[in-house]
């Protein structure tokens, strides 16, 4: 299957990305696959959000006719179509503010993809007899499933259930197939009857060091023996232990449990998130201000906007209410001059590496961080302050205590306070001299944004202290 992707960004509007797949796998060799091209929306337009988006799709086929064209916003269908024209009209209300994607797939009379099987269960442990609900999610339209529940039993539902009455482990396999081929998944020891299941709990997960943790057990069946690694080289064997972590990091924690029987393992990665603590206050010697500073990693930030002021830079609205809260918003030449002695403008990779620092998927260094727009797993929701958010607020794991302090467009005006915060690093990018690279931070979103801004609009700053 050929992909061709159009990137489309929108300055804090509805920002959209444009996926085209095209249908190529055959029966026959000789059969050419048919092109496909979202002609609407052109690259870089953009929408406000309750616009009517008509997508438009240019679809042939040069040896015999297009079936159908399917449409996707963000990888869920919305509406599929025979003939010419090949278009759907996107309602955007409702939907989020941010990047979505927007997705084409055309189909020839003669091609086809073989399914990707995938399912689920419900509940996946449990005593005898137990009875468990499978659900198929496979993906491209399969026609046929065999299942093999790993006891003997067999099923050709696509939505089967299945009683096991024997204590042990289950392999369960799924067959899906259609016209154009077949292909097979398994997943190992997916089902447990009657047999020991770790699982834990915490009181908590985060706080500032030194911090103590209680952990407990919630395994299944009966286990006689525990073993407990906290992920900072600790372990104990009680059931329930109790744990202080003393230096900031995120932890992957691991139960072992056994009885005579079998013995599971749970790991929770980053499970626990213990932050540097404060590292004291700053008074900024220009003007008397004071900054409470949190060291992250190896890192030592300002917890809170810089609020001094200069030219080029404003409170949101020109209230000095909303400098109390959020700073000062500052155009990129005049943040480079503000940061007090013996600190700086953080960097584009100074910023990657306290994304990396506090992420619980993706660790400093991961290309994840080399990306545009929003990337990471959850780094924005632990750097977001527990309040002050539209939506959603974050859980300030590390106290950086990210307010949104939205952007003020030197030719448009102030927009998006309590939903976006936006900040400036130091790098200029590589390809055009007018622009910078930005962080974003949104209400609705856990991850963190990483985008091209034009140097004469308003961001806030964070300081770095040097090193």
């Amino acid at each position: 299957m050929k992909i061709k992707t159009i990137l489309i960004t929108l300055s804090g509007l509805l920002t959209i990305s444009i996926l085209v797949f095209q249908a190529c796998e055959k029966e026959d060799e000789t059969n050419l696959p048919p092109s496909c091209e979202i002609t609407l929306p052109a690259d870089g337009e953009q929408y406000m959000q309750g616009k009517i988006v008509t997508i438009s799709v240019d679809a042939a086929d040069s040896d015999g006719s297009i079936a159908e064209v399917r449409f996707f916003i963000d990888e869920v269908s919305k509406s599929s179509v025979n003939s010419s024209p090949y278009t759907y009209d996107w309602n955007t209300a409702g939907e989020n503010i941010g990047y979505h994607t927007v997705k084409a797939v055309s189909f020839d009379n003669e091609g086809g993809s073989t399914p990707v099987p995938a399912f689920t269960a419900t509940p996946t442990f449990g005593d005898a007899p137990l009875s468990v609900d499978f659900t198929d999610q496979s993906t491209n339209n399969p026609t046929n499933w065999h299942w093999d529940f790993g006891d003997g039993n067999t099923s050709s539902e696509q939505n089967p259930s299945n009683i096991y009455n024997e204590v042990g482990t289950y392999t369960v396999a799924l067959t899906a197939s259609n016209e154009y081929g077949t292909d097979a998944v398994s997943k190992n020891e997916f089902i447990a009857v009657s047999v020991v299941v770790a699982d834990f709990s915490a009181n908590t997960t985060g706080g500032q060091a030194p911090f103590t943790v209680t952990f407990s057990d919630e395994s299944f069946s009966n286990p006689t023996s525990w073993q407990w690694d906290f992920g900072d080289g600790n372990s104990s064997t009680e059931q329930n232990p109790s744990h202080t972590y003393n230096q900031m990091n995120l932890y992957d924690v691991t139960l072992t449990v056994s009885n005579e029987n079998r013995s599971d393992s749970e790991t929770k990665a980053n499970f626990i998130t213990i932050n540097g603590g404060d590292a004291g206050t700053l008074i900024d010697a220009r003007d008397e201000q004071s900054y409470k500073l949190v060291t992250i990693g190896k890192q030592t930030w300002f917890a809170k906007n810089l609020n001094y002021e200069t030219n080029d830079s404003w409170w949101y609205d020109n209230l000095s209410a909303n400098g109390d809260i959020y700073g000062r918003l500052y155009t990129w030449e005049a943040a480079l001059m503000t940061c007090p002695s013996g600190w700086h403008v953080p960097s584009d990779d100074e910023w990657k590496i306290l994304e990396g620092t506090v992420d619980s998927n993706f660790p400093v260094g991961d290309p994840e961080w080399d990306g545009p727009y929003y990337r990471g797993f959850d780094a924005g929701k632990h750097l977001k302050s527990q309040s002050g958010w539209g939506t959603n607020h974050g859980t300030d794991a590390v106290g950086f205590t990210a307010l949104p302090g939205g952007i003020f467009y030197t030719e448009e005006g102030f927009d998006f306070i309590i939903d976006y915060a936006f900040f400036w690093t130091a790098t200029e990018t590589e390809l055009n001299s007018t622009s910078a690279f930005g962080r974003g931070m949104y209400s609705t979103y856990r991850t963190i944004g990483r985008a091209q801004s034009s140097k004469k609009n308003a961001r806030s700053v964070r300081c770095i202290k040097d090193e």
